[in-house]
C-alpha cells in the first residue's frame, strides 16, 4: 500500500491529485545541491508524504560561466537574449532532474517546482516554453506540474 498520496482532486487543472507529489528545486545563480541539503530535509521531515525522489537540479558553480558568453552580444546589449539559447544547460539539468524523477516514480507523480532567486525565474520560463521545448519530459512536466513556487526571484 503506498502511504504517500494526496486525496484531493484539482478540477481547475483537471491534474490528478492523488498522485504523490515529488519537488524538483531550481538552484540560485551559483548555488548547487548541498546548498539545499537542509532546505530539502526540512521539507521531507515537514511533508510525510512528500516523494523520496524529490531532489535539487544538478547544476555545478562552472555551468554559469556560459551566460558570460551571451554578454559582449548586441542581443544582450538590446535586453534581447534568447532564453532557450541562453538557458540552454539550465533548461536540460531541470529536464535531468525531472526525468530521474519520472523514472523513479513512474506515472504516478505530480510535480512541484520550487525556485530560487534566478532559478525561479528560469522555472518560470521553462513551464512557460521560452526553453522551446518540446521533448517527452516538458510534456510530461506540463502534464504534472501542480505548482510553481519561487523565493527571491526576480519576476520584474
Amino acid at each position: 500500500t503506498n502511504t504517500n498520496t494526496n486525496t484531493n482532486t484539482n478540477t481547475s487543472t483537471g491534474t490528478n491529485t492523488s498522485r504523490r507529489t515529488a519537488v524538483l528545486i531550481c538552484p540560485a545563480q551559483f548555488c548547487v545541491p548541498a546548498d539545499y541539503d537542509t532546505f530539502l530535509s526540512a521539507l521531507k521531515e515537514k511533508l510525510p508524504n512528500l516523494s523520496p525522489s524529490s531532489r535539487v537540479a544538478e547544476l555545478p558553480r562552472t555551468e554559469w560561466i556560459k551566460v558570460a558568453r551571451q554578454l559582449p552580444t548586441a542581443e544582450f546589449f538590446s535586453a534581447n537574449l534568447n532564453n532557450a539559447k541562453t538557458l540552454q544547460w539550465y533548461f536540460d539539468a531541470m529536464e535531468q532532474g525531472l526525468a530521474d524523477i519520472y523514472a523513479e516514480e513512474g506515472e504516478d507523480v505530480n510535480v512541484c517546482i520550487i525556485g530560487h532567486s534566478i532559478g525561479g525565474w528560469v522555472a518560470r520560463s521553462y513551464l512557460g516554453g521560452l526553453g522551446q521545448r518540446s521533448t517527452a519530459v516538458y510534456k510530461s512536466t506540463i502534464d504534472r506540474c501542480t505548482s510553481l513556487v519561487t523565493l527571491g526571484s526576480p519576476h520584474k
